[in-house]
């Protein structure tokens, strides 16, 4: 008796890490895909960033984070998955605040594991940069906002 309880512990503990490695996978396909660091409106509420997930099944981004140069910390919420692959937070939502003249932006999942990163060293208003295409290196200047939406 003893024995078969040993054995369907080891089988719940293997599915556990199995259900972890796998969302541990699906994190890593999330990107910092695209992002506006001058708005021309009431800044900060009008700068965004925005994330591209191009995996299979959801990610839940509880708790996950943004974090600057500054170490200023943002929480995220919603989720990604294969129907709904962008989402994009901004100052008004989150309190985002990108510097003008250059910035760290990283991205955090909720066990602190670095899932993402850029660097840009200036900013033009109105003009975003991204991934084109989408969670491909590095991101460049876009020639058009695509907020939520594939980059072209």
């Amino acid at each position: 008796m003893i024995e078969s309880n040993k054995k369907k512990l080891a089988l719940i503990v293997l599915l556990f890490v199995l259900f972890i490695l796998t969302l541990r996978a699906a994190s890593a396909e999330v990107y910092i895909n695209e992002f506006l660091a001058d708005s021309s409106l009431a800044e900060p509420a009008n700068e965004w960033i925005e994330l591209y997930y191009n995996g299979t099944g959801t990610v839940d981004l509880a708790r996950w984070y943004f974090r600057d140069a500054g170490s200023r910390g943002i929480n995220l919420t919603g989720t990604l998955s294969t129907a709904n692959r962008y989402i994009s937070f901004n100052g008004s939502q989150n309190g985002i605040s990108l510097n003008n003249g250059g910035d760290q932006i990283y991205l955090y999942d909720d066990l602190g594991t670095l899932i993402d990163n850029t660097t840009y060293t200036t900013s033009v208003t109105d003009i975003s940069r991204g991934r084109y295409p989408d969670g491909s290196l590095p991101p460049m200047v876009l020639m058009n906002m695509t907020r939520s939406a594939p980059n072209d």
